[in-house]
């Protein structure tokens, strides 16, 4: 966490002693996750439940968020530093003698990453590195208070590529169809134990495939 902070602080430095290529970024994610071990344990919690339960778990597919972050604009290439996130919330209702249960699960997915991309003013191409902190928090029954059931970090890498929609020389908006590439997987374990009490030791990496919104604010110079 210090490396990250000290990062950001490093290149906010950077903004105050080159503005001319400094860019404030904000994106609007949507991303389609790559999560088949974890949806099957929520069809496992359907199927188990299946006399009492009124309104199943939904699989977790698509996931929305925010970035935010600076690029630093060099020839025809530009370097990044930012936080994004993505988030779901499932939720599932049983009935079981006249009360009602309801089970709502919430994920996010957080990463700090820095980047590097390459191109021309049109189109670019790039990847990043990050650390990324998944958790799947839960509040069962009475409670409305969430829980953390399952909170792992790992490297993650973003593939993309970016097509400028349209600006000027101080705005642009782009889109950017990217994959997230986790390099670790993450034990759903802890989540079998909570919500079907069973032990079972299965990973998943929740890969994501997604598209971005992007506006950049600031001096485009080479882009």
């Amino acid at each position: 966490m210090k490396f990250k902070i000290s990062l950001i602080i490093i290149l906010a430095c950077c903004v105050l002693s080159t503005q001319a290529q400094i860019n404030f970024t904000v994106a609007f994610d949507g991303g389609y996750a790559l999560a088949d071990q974890n949806n099957q344990m929520l069809r496992n919690f359907n199927n188990v439940n299946s006399e009492n339960i009124t309104d199943e778990f939904g699989s977790l597919r698509f996931m929305s968020g925010l970035e935010l972050g600076f690029r630093y604009n060099f020839d025809n290439s530009a370097f990044s530093v930012g936080y994004s996130t993505l988030r779901r919330g499932r939720e599932a209702t049983q009935v079981i003698e006249d009360d009602v249960i309801d089970t709502n699960l919430n994920y996010t997915m957080g990463t700090f990453f820095i980047g590097l991309e390459t191109g021309g003013d049109k189109f670019r191409i790039g990847s990043t590195i990050g650390s990324r902190n998944l958790k799947m928090k839960a509040s069962i029954g009475a409670s409305d208070d969430l829980e953390t059931i399952i909170e792992d970090r790992n490297l993650v890498s973003k593939f993309y590529f970016t097509i400028v929609a349209r600006g000027n020389d101080v705005s642009r908006i782009a889109l950017r169809p990217y994959f997230d590439l986790a390099w670790g997987s993450t034990n759903l374990l802890p989540g079998y134990n909570r919500l079907l009490n069973q032990n079972i030791n299965v990973s998943d990496n929740f890969n994501v495939i997604g598209l971005s919104v992007i506006f950049y604010n600031g001096p485009q110079n080479g882009f």
